[in-house]
Order: structure tokens, then C-alpha cells, then sequence
């Protein structure tokens, strides 16, 4: 009985991290675009990067 939960606990523990790892990514990604676009359009100005930001 042993040897067939080890396995499972494993494979419980990968979904895990891998469903942490995708959110903080989806989480972190678009703060990062957005803050570059803030960035670039205070400093250049351009209408299209003030469009990005508030979309």
C-alpha cells in the first residue's frame, strides 16, 4: 500500500507548484507590461502606449 502512495503524492505536489508557477506568472506578466508602458509613454509621449496602459 505504501509504494502506491508515494507516487500519488508526488504527482499531487507537481500540480501543485505547476498551478502556483502559472499563476504568478499570469499575476507578475501583465504588471510588468504595464509598467513599461507607463513608462515609455511618459516618457515619449505617445498616444498609442497611453491607449495600452488604460486598456
Amino acid at each position: 500500500m505504501e509504494s502506491d502512495v508515494v507516487p500519488l503524492s508526488r504527482r499531487q505536489f507537481a500540480m501543485t507548484a505547476l498551478h502556483h508557477l502559472l499563476f504568478v506568472l499570469l499575476m507578475l506578466g501583465p504588471s510588468a507590461v504595464i509598467g513599461i508602458m507607463e513608462r515609455v509613454d511618459v516618457v515619449t509621449g505617445r498616444v498609442i502606449c497611453r491607449d495600452v496602459t488604460k486598456f
